[in-house]
């Protein structure tokens, strides 16, 4: 029955497609596990008003450094395809260079800006004055998620996507898990949410070390390179930059809302709730991860391979998230209670959010398609609509169905813009991207 499964797998997606993504699954889905682990510990160990706290720094760093990474992480896997058939290291390692330059420019007037602003707020947010305090420090550590995001995917770029999904998984929750045990044990003298974002400047750090380290190893100054300017990439990364905040805006502003309404707690539960869905998007986001050069390739040079392509990958992540779904469904309240009891009180919204993802998930790698596709603006403008349809549902569904209409509003707005790009390729290409 085993072999049986795993050949079908095989004629799904091809011998090649199914070795290099059942490595690249293999190691997301270990990190999924560490997120988990650690994320079990924490809600085990810490009240959940600090739960809260957690969830509120890690949704607002999401959408700060989309923010200041202007897009710039995808965009680096564009170019990577683009000089790919050249080995062109130094041309990337250029583009790196000017993005990261970027980053501290955006850091840094982010960070002026809102301290100017500090005593503002103060006076007329009194009640909300950790939340300020909490967003103060989300900010002086942007630079450094904004950094570690983009060493991630540079590592993907150069083909070492081993590497980055270590380093995006294992490492990553590695380092909060220790902190977070460091606090239970009184070796460190801070929340978890202070510990989470500490664990981002560590990775920036380890990991443009091993950049440089890489750098220097294959001689890379040696090489000839066309030079790429500042107003090329500003071109290539803009669109994908407001595309990219839209995604984080679409799981932030869920939580967001729910601030505004409702206490850390809650956070904390819907937050369990999202995590828990993570996994139907992982499935999602590690095919995308491992087709995403190959789609630029074809798209230009073999549309009949790349319909092949994208048919075996949307097939391949409806046969894992439907197994994926049904489970979650079924034991949503056992699943919930691992993390605490009160936390079964997000099973409601975690059935909600498992159904609408999954029916997305049917739309197959619709985000990456757009990018590799140069459909940037397209899905830009889809994306805007999406977020607007997202704040309009929250704030008019969580005053009256509390987190259960959080859930409603984002799965309805998840599977609106997927089915908005479905329609998109197959209007502009011809190509099927959904399941069929």
């Amino acid at each position: 029955m085993h072999k049986k499964g795993i050949n079908k797998l095989r004629k799904i997606l091809g011998t090649k497609l199914y070795s290099g993504a059942m490595l690249m699954m293999s190691l997301r889905v270990v990190g999924v596990l560490a997120l988990f682990l650690v994320t079990l510990y924490i809600t085990n160990s810490f009240d959940s008003y600090l739960v809260g706290r957690y969830e509120f720094a890690r949704s607002t760093i999401f959408v700060l450094g989309s923010l200041i990474l202007l897009g710039t992480d995808q965009t680096i896997l564009y170019f990577a395809g683009r000089f790919k058939s050249h080995e062109n290291f130094k041309a990337l390692f250029q583009i790196y260079k000017r993005i990261l330059l970027i980053i501290l420019v955006l850091s840094v007037l982010l960070l002026s800006i809102f301290y100017s602003l500090m005593p503002y707020f103060s006076r007329h947010f009194a009640s909300s004055q950790d939340s300020i305090e909490l967003i103060f420090k989300v900010i002086l550590s942007v630079f450094f998620y904004a950094v570690a995001m983009l060493n991630i995917e540079f590592f993907r770029a150069l083909g070492l996507q081993a590497k980055s999904e270590l380093y995006r998984g294992l490492f990553r929750h590695g380092l909060l898990f220790i902190g977070a045990v460091g606090i239970t044990f009184n070796f460190i003298n801070e929340e978890v949410a202070e510990v989470f974002l500490g664990s981002y400047i560590v990775v920036a750090l380890v990991t443009s070390v091993e950049l440089m380290w890489f750098y220097r190893k294959r001689k890379i100054f040696a090489q000839n390179s066309p030079r790429i300017t500042y107003k090329t990439l500003f071109n290539a990364t803009l669109p994908v930059a407001v595309s990219s905040l839209g995604f984080y805006l679409l799981i932030s502003l869920d939580v967001f809302f729910l601030k505004l309404y409702e206490d850390f707690e809650t956070l904390a539960f819907y937050g369990i709730a999202l995590k828990i869905i993570f996994l139907i998007a992982t499935i999602v986001n590690t095919v995308a991860s491992f087709l995403a050069v190959e789609i630029a390739n074809l798209y230009s040079n073999d549309q009949k391979a790349l319909q092949q392509l994208l048919k075996r990958g949307v097939r391949f992540i409806a046969l894992l998230s439907s197994v994926l779904t049904a489970v979650i469904i079924i034991f949503s309240d056992w699943l919930l209670s691992f993390f605490g009891p009160e936390y079964v009180k997000a099973s409601h919204a975690l059935i909600i959010l498992a159904a609408g993802h999954f029916l997305a998930s049917l739309c197959g790698v619709t985000a990456t398609y757009l990018n590799m596709t140069k459909k940037q603006k397209s899905l830009q403008n889809i994306l805007i609509a999406a977020v607007i349809l997202n704040a309009l549902l929250n704030w008019g569904l969580i005053p009256h169905f509390g987190i259960e209409g959080a859930a409603m509003a984002s799965a309805a707005s998840v599977l609106f813009w997927n089915v908005c790009g479905v329609y998109l390729a197959y209007r502009k290409d011809r190509i099927k991207i959904y399941l069929h």
